[in-house]
């Protein structure tokens, strides 16, 4: 049991980056880094993006500041698109545009 905890502590302190060299110990010393669990790809995620991905067929997209949109208005009876540009990305979902030099 105490060689195991040794063992472990040893690999958790080559694995830690040194504050002072800014690379950890195992890199330091033989020119690589040690392989841990924490160094192994997350299937579960994977998986389940792959499985969002074939289920509601849709991709991704990536809208950047001063992209123009296209934005559907349901306030308007005889509009129902409106142009506009990209001016801050508050978050992921959360875009703020510009629309007739008006934020919307």
């Amino acid at each position: 049991m105490k060689v195991q905890k040794l063992s472990t502590f040893l690999q958790q302190y080559r694995k830690a980056p040194n504050v002072i060299a800014t690379h950890n110990p195992a890199m330091l010393f033989p020119k690589r880094d040690i392989r841990t669990r924490i160094d192994l790809p997350d299937m579960k995620t994977k998986i389940q993006d792959r499985i969002r991905k074939d289920k509601f067929e849709f991709r991704d997209r990536k809208f950047d500041v001063r992209d123009r949109m296209v934005v559907r208005v349901y306030r308007a009876a005889n509009t129902k698109w409106k142009f506009g540009t990209i001016v801050n990305q508050d978050g992921a979902y959360s875009t703020i545009l510009s629309m007739f030099k008006e934020p919307w």
